[in-house]
């Protein structure tokens, strides 16, 4: 009797236990896409008439966040769109297109 059990309970608890799987794997997907929209959100210069759009935003990066955000850093994120670092848009190699032009030259 304990082995029909057995085997009958196997598939169960494996069928159970993947379907809760399946579920957080799902649930992460989704938590990725909204996140992925409130970046784009928050990308564009805030204007008076978007407010709640970007507040909403602001509120699915704090919910999807492990980091605790403070009011004040909600605000900053709300009002604010991120600027790139100062040499972010410099090349690696400063005069790497004259090197090229003179090597092509030559």
């Amino acid at each position: 009797m304990i082995q029909t059990l057995s085997v009958l309970a196997v598939p169960l608890l494996v069928a159970y236990f993947g379907a809760n799987m399946q579920r957080e794997v799902n649930n992460s997907r989704v938590g990725q896409e909204y996140v992925k929209l409130a970046i784009d959100i928050l990308r564009k210069p805030p204007a008076a008439n978007e407010m709640a759009m970007r507040s909403w935003a602001a509120d699915i990066i704090i919910k999807y966040s492990p980091v605790g955000v403070s009011s004040e850093q909600r605000k900053l994120l709300m009002t604010s769109i991120p600027k790139p670092p100062p040499n972010a848009m410099q090349p690696i190699e400063p005069n790497l297109t004259e090197r090229l032009v003179n090597e092509l030259s030559e």
